[in-house]
């Protein structure tokens, strides 16, 4: 009679070894591999572990230092689903702090690009492709978006990914200006109640 809870178990230990197959599911420790390698040439590094998770209500979320070798200030924050080590992230966030100096190498499209390609894989295959519907861009068009955001004046910029026909993710730029200027990038990667 206990053969079918031992067996169910044996396959739900087995399944936590599994790593999530869509490409918009990573844990935050697949986040971290996937980040560190090709941001590299960036100068970019993060450990998501320096910091401890954050409460604010009803959610929790880390927002994590990224260590630059040329100086820049950048952060990413992070919602997961649950604090294990198995949860999958489902809103990233990048923000770049500005100081006075005009000459600052400004990385958000880097940072656009990369969450494309390591959350939105299958939008490589054809880069001007829409893949869902209207209310999707391309990849080549999102990056046009956030080359034209970061060189001009708007404050804010909203526009929508996907990377199969089952959905789209919002993905959200702003500039926030005045004595803390900073630029950010948004990325709600499935839906369900994310707290922001």
């Amino acid at each position: 009679m206990a053969a079918p809870f031992v067996l169910y178990s044996c396959l739900d230990r087995i399944r936590d070894y599994i790593p999530p197959t869509e490409p918009y599911k990573k844990t935050p420790y697949q986040f971290e591999e996937a980040f560190n390698e090709p941001m590299a040439q960036y100068g970019m590094s993060i450990d998501i572990d320096s910091v401890n998770f954050t409460y604010d209500g009803d959610y929790f979320y880390k927002t994590v230092p990224i260590q630059c070798e040329d100086g820049s200030i950048i952060t990413c924050t992070y919602k997961p689903t649950t604090e294990g080590r198995k949860s999958l992230i489902q809103l990233l966030e990048f923000e770049q702090s500005f100081s006075n100096s005009d000459s600052q190498t400004i990385f958000i499209l880097p940072l656009l690009e990369f969450i494309l390609q390591e959350f939105e894989a299958p939008m490589l295959e054809d880069k001007d492709k829409i893949i869902w519907d209207s209310d999707s861009v391309s990849y080549n068009t999102a990056v046009q978006y956030c080359q034209d955001f970061i060189s001009g004046a708007d404050r804010e910029l909203e526009f929508y990914v996907a990377s199969d026909k089952t959905g789209s993710s919002p993905v959200n730029l702003r500039r926030y200006t005045g004595e803390e200027r900073s630029i950010r990038v948004r990325i709600v990667l499935f839906s369900g109640h994310v707290g922001w």
